[in-house]
């Protein structure tokens, strides 16, 4: 069956719909890898002496006050280093996210509902190569933001399809980079207007839903509390980078047929490698 264009409205109502189609597989494999972020981010705050800032800020925070310059970045290093390990880690996991969402999407499309487990190992697969997909896009849009600024964000909008292309079309990394600009080519400002709000409704989600791990700052004790909070936080933002990736896999197809003729069956698992 072909797929049709559908309108900007249109395409939140069956993202919404598929949403409720593929969250019984995408839950397990979002939660899973949430989880093993939340324990990957402990460890990498705990190897890189990160922990005792936070022994510091909870337990003896008047100390900060009496620190000099040096004491409180000495203190502080520590975290920024881990930070910047995390965003890689968080990076890698969220990626695996996405590549589960749009395969369990686009199969559905397809008429071939995917389990978890298929979609996790699928992931793991493409796993590689969308992470340098990224990587080389990354290095391109910085280049354009340094040097023009304008050209970078005009790089950061053109590759937001590089995801669903490297999970449904499995092309290579540059490939999915050229294909993914090819795709926004003449629908740069629907695409980024589109990902922007599906990306701003989740932060305010998350934002909500976050809300309901403040009474365990104001009762429990602080560090343990804090952890708690943080492993909701972990959870909740892992599925809702699900939910996301669900939306962007709908504007994909949807950009896809505008450029050729798409079919359910080109959606499918088995559809013929774009090479």
């Amino acid at each position: 069956m072909e797929i049709q264009i559908r309108a900007f409205s249109e395409l939140l109502t069956v993202g919404l719909d598929m949403l409720q189609k593929t969250w019984r597989p995408m839950l397990a494999p979002a939660l899973g890898a949430s989880l093993v972020f939340g324990f990957t981010s402990v460890v990498i705050l705990g190897a890189a002496g990160a922990l005792e800032f936070f022994d510091v800020v909870f337990n003896d925070p008047e100390s900060l006050d009496l620190m000099t310059t040096d004491e409180f970045w000495d203190l502080v290093t520590p975290v920024l280093g881990g930070l910047a390990i995390m965003t890689v880690a968080q990076t890698v996991i969220y990626s695996f996210i996405a590549l589960v969402a749009h395969r369990l999407v686009a199969s559905t499309i397809g008429g071939e509902p995917y389990t978890g487990a298929q979609a996790t190992r699928f992931a793991m697969g493409r796993l590689p190569t969308l992470l340098l997909g990224y990587l080389v896009a990354g290095v391109l849009a910085v280049i354009g933001l340094v040097l023009f600024v304008v050209p970078g964000l005009w790089v950061i909008g053109s590759i937001s399809m590089l995801a669903p292309v490297v999970a449904i079309e499995r092309v290579r990394s540059v490939e999915g980079i050229r294909r993914s600009f090819n795709l926004v080519r003449g629908r740069w400002w629907p695409t980024v207007g589109y990902v922007l709000l599906v990306g701003l409704v989740s932060a305010f989600a998350i934002q909500i839903v976050q809300l309901a791990a403040v009474p365990l700052l104001i009762v429990g004790t602080p560090g343990i509390a804090l952890g708690a909070a943080y492993v909701f936080g972990v959870l909740i933002q892992g599925l809702v980078a699900a939910a996301v990736a669900t939306m962007v896999t709908i504007w994909y197809v949807d950009l896809r047929a505008r450029h050729e003729v798409v079919s359910t069956a080109n959606l499918r698992s088995d559809a013929p490698e774009l090479v």
